[in-house]
């Protein structure tokens, strides 16, 4: 049976599960990504901090026990599956795909700023009387 696809979120935490370290690709990224407002996200920013308060003592069994016992157990344990990335990514474009995730969540934020910021521009215009092509 071919197994459902992954959300980015869920692709990210099971990428930092294969290989806590990639953290530091994570870190090096600007932080806007924890904006959104998304499960997986504030998962992998959990993950991440840890790993990076931690360095180089964090390791997949690690991250799998923290989180055993609490409402992300089952998906933890489902992503830190030694298999599922080997069908998905190769081992060595893996740290690379994650840059990419985390590039791309940041551009999902600025966009919704952008797209707020418009909102709040309009609304202005349309309060001002006689403006609104009355």
């Amino acid at each position: 049976a071919a197994r459902p696809a992954l959300s980015l979120p869920a692709q990210a935490v099971a990428l930092l599960l294969d290989d806590p370290g990639r953290a530091a690709v994570v870190a090096e990224r600007p932080g806007d990504w924890r904006e959104l407002d998304n499960a997986g996200v504030r998962l992998l920013a959990d993950m991440v901090d840890i790993v990076v308060a931690y360095p180089g003592s964090i390791t997949s069994a690690t991250l799998v026990e923290r989180w055993r016992d609490t409402e992300h157990e089952r998906t933890v344990r489902r992503l830190s599956d030694a298999g599922l990335l080997g069908d998905l990514f190769a081992e060595d474009t893996r740290a690379q795909v994650l840059a990419d995730i985390i590039d791309r969540f940041n551009r999902d934020v600025a966009d919704a700023r952008r797209a707020a910021e418009n909102r709040r521009r309009l609304r202005e215009r349309l309060a001002k009387p006689g403006e609104a092509g009355e």
